[in-house]
């Protein structure tokens, strides 16, 4: 499910009762998210005084959902990665724990409805995009939500029947008597087109995955025949960097960096 969804299913969620929504910043690499057992003890300790104060049943509820969220929290550590957001519900519907890549402010709510607005700002910052990465004969496309990699391509130029193919799907020929100096200068002579041959396929990556659009990263030339092809509806940023080298997660931090 997408975040654009996910959202509007947390929004559609009314409880009478309460929901509780919790942010928790815990990015060890920063400073203040180290601290998430102390952030996590005070929000928590915040809430139950509300429990303290009255003996009805929503505040029984509120205590029940505050041990379990606390629970659930610590007994998650391993898998923490810079932030998380827990929802539960008074009725059960929901109860969801959600480990993010991106940093968060520490937040904890006890409404009737979930509180999404952090979620919606971070969905704006991280947008579920794409990211192309180019290096000249191999394109990486890089599915991104949220500051996470969903999914990825990999797609290399078939010399022997100039096309590009999908490196998971098909392995690429290459013309036995063409020596590397020759085939990369022809390759610099023809990318312009050879890239226009591969922006529908991607253009109908962007579509099926509903993405927001496209981040283009590689040198000043390469990119920028990349994106001279594609809709400039579909471009959202060009980094000039050569990324290609460094795992997926490495290139996403990069370029959010950039941006």
């Amino acid at each position: 499910m997408s975040i654009e969804k996910d959202i509007k299913r947390m929004q559609s969620k009314y409880d009478e009762t309460g929901i509780l929504t919790v942010y928790l910043n815990t990015d060890v690499s920063d400073g203040e998210g180290s601290k998430w057992k102390l952030h996590l003890k005070n929000g928590l300790k915040d809430l139950k005084a509300y429990t303290k104060v009255s003996d009805d049943e929503e505040s029984r509820i509120l205590k029940k959902l505050l041990d379990k969220a606390e629970g659930m929290i610590n007994d998650s550590q391993r898998e923490m990665k810079k932030g998380l957001m827990l929802v539960e519900s008074a009725d059960e519907e929901i109860s969801e724990m959600r480990f993010l890549q991106v940093p968060v402010g520490n937040e904890f709510h006890w409404e009737k409805q979930v509180s999404t607005s952090q979620l919606e700002q971070l969905r704006l910052r991280y947008p579920s995009a794409g990211i192309v990465v180019a290096q000249q004969t191999e394109i990486l496309f890089i599915e991104s939500a949220l500051g996470e990699v969903k999914d990825e391509i990999r797609y290399i130029w078939d010399s022997e029947n100039e096309d590009w193919v999908n490196y998971q799907k098909d392995a690429p020929s290459f013309a036995a008597d063409t020596s590397e100096d020759k085939f990369e200068r022809r390759f610099d002579e023809n990318r312009y087109r050879w890239y226009k041959r591969l922006v529908p396929v991607i253009t109908r990556e962007i579509k099926n995955r509903s993405l927001d659009g496209i981040y283009i990263v590689g040198s000043k030339e390469v990119a920028g025949d990349l994106e001279d092809n594609f809709d400039s509806g579909h471009v959202k940023g060009t980094i000039t960097k050569n990324l290609g080298n460094l795992p997926s997660h490495q290139i996403l931090s990069e370029v959010y960096d950039a941006l």
